[in-house]
């Protein structure tokens, strides 16, 4: 993140979406709900909820005994062979990362955390002709596209992600799917919270997994409902749940489409604005006087008072002012607590006010901000070694580019977390900072290093936790 960001206007893209299938939302709900009551020792947990989204929309005979997901894992050899000579394509399976088939299309320095996001759910009979008749039909468009394939069959098996604002493309493909007799037969249905046009999913996302999001909602909301007594479990409680529980602001607005609340189209800060104008007002207010006013002026915010922010015209922006217009105190607290929740783990909705803003703070402007750089960073040297996480944070700080840093853990399957987005609070001096402050944690003086010695020996340190030093030099002299 820097200081100076773009507090422009923006159009919203108007897409008109499919009815909304609120009576079969309300079955999923009951169905979880009820094996609740049946089961009280039993936590619906994020998870189970998931397993059950993929299953949702699938008839019987697209699974195997006791409703379990069929692997199709058989056809990748074939996708390769056919795809393998094909120059306007990359086809394969990461050994890694062997849950999916992967079709890609996409210059590496175009932006991969922010696109459209088509959910293409095809029945296991139609799988194989069917995603080859997408895929010919991308490529004849002569696109950038990221496609993959599931190794399951679920109601979200085939995803398409385009370059974001490229609504021309997603609805091309939708045309095609809606006028081939053979794909409209071979469609099983996405689960029923996903915003379809013509019954194909389709949403913007920024490196989040809508549905990994959702599944964690409903599971929260399960275990309200039935610790409360609950017994009105439908789409219009959980929708009125949503929005004291939901705090994040895309999410939100995915579920807003797939209900048929969808927003007249109008000129408004987007959502990545309006959280970016939150933080470099705390940031302008923690530089102008301390953090005692910087966590004052949240905490009071977050009741409708943004008199203790600084209006001072830093960068040219009047914070205050801009704050008032753009910024309710609501997505205030959706920003504060969803970054309490998705970031650091806690559970934010036991948390009142004050201990929110002083937590949220507290994470903005001390030395937790080393150990966040420290995960970030710890997942780039996993997945690509010490000098991939040397050259990140150079071009981060050169360029304020963070596409050399890595999103996912290998491990995180459902790509729950994206750790490069937790680089948004890093400015130049507090990534700097962070580096300093992990080296003296470990004993070791930064004083008198340059930024490149700096970057280099804290990148080693980290190393030296997760790879056998043996590797280290190799590593190294890689780049």
């Amino acid at each position: 993140m820097i200081l100076l960001r773009m507090y422009g206007v923006v159009k919203m893209n108007k897409i008109i979406y499919d009815n909304p299938r609120k009576n079969e939302m309300t079955a999923f709900l009951r169905y979880l709900y009820d094996i609740k009551k049946s089961n009280p020792e039993l936590y619906i947990n994020k998870s189970m909820v998931y397993h059950e989204l993929c299953r949702s929309g699938l008839e019987e005979k697209e699974m195997g005994p006791d409703r379990e997901l069929i692997d199709n894992r058989n056809l990748f050899d074939t996708w390769f062979n056919r795809y393998r000579n094909a120059d306007d394509v990359l086809a394969y399976c990461d050994p890694n990362w062997n849950y999916f088939f992967q079709f890609r299309r996409w210059n590496d320095e175009e932006n991969k955390d922010e696109f459209i996001k088509l959910y293409i759910p095809i029945k296991k009979n139609s799988l194989y002709n069917g995603v080859n008749q997408i895929i010919d039909f991308i490529r004849s468009l002569g696109v950038q596209h990221c496609s993959k394939v599931s190794s399951k069959i679920r109601s979200d098996n085939f995803i398409v992600r385009l370059k974001k604002g490229d609504y021309d493309t997603a609805y091309k493909i939708i045309n095609f799917i809606k006028n081939n007799a053979y794909l409209q037969d071979g469609l099983n249905e996405t689960n029923p919270f996903v915003p379809t046009v013509d019954g194909i999913g389709i949403m913007e996302e920024t490196g989040i997994s809508y549905n990994s999001e959702m599944a964690n909602l409903i599971s929260n909301y399960i275990d309200d409902c039935y610790k409360k007594g609950v017994t009105n479990v439908d789409i219009n409680s959980f929708s009125a749940w949503m929005k004291d529980n939901c705090y994040d602001l895309e999410v939100r607005e995915v579920f807003n489409n797939a209900i048929g609340e969808t927003r007249e189209e109008k000129k408004e800060l987007s959502v990545e604005q309006k959280i970016g104008l939150i933080i470099d007002s705390l940031v302008a207010t923690f530089h102008k006087y301390d953090s005692v006013q910087a966590e004052a002026a949240l905490r009071n915010a977050l009741k409708g008072d943004y008199s203790y922010f600084t209006n001072g015209t830093e960068n040219s922006i009047k914070y205050r002012d801009l704050l008032r217009k753009s910024v309710s105190p609501e997505t205030i607290k959706n920003v504060v607590y969803g970054t309490l929740e998705r970031v650091m783990g806690f559970d934010a909705r036991t948390m009142d006010i004050d201990t929110a803003a002083a937590e949220y703070c507290d994470f903005l402007f001390s030395s937790s901000l080393s150990r966040r750089l420290e995960d970030i960073s710890n997942v780039t040297i996993e997945k690509g070694g010490i000098a991939q996480c040397v050259f990140a944070i150079k071009r981060y700080l050169n360029e304020n580019d963070p596409k050399g840093f890595s999103r996912f853990k290998k491990s995180d399957i459902e790509m729950s977390h994206n750790y490069r987005d937790d680089l948004s609070i890093f400015n130049k001096n507090r990534l700097v900072l962070s580096m300093r402050r992990s080296l003296q944690i470990r004993g070791i003086n930064p004083s008198g290093l340059s930024i490149d010695e700096l970057i280099t020996t804290y990148s080693n340190e980290l190393g030296k936790a997760m790879i056998p030093d043996e590797e280290i030099g190799q590593q190294m002299s890689r780049r």
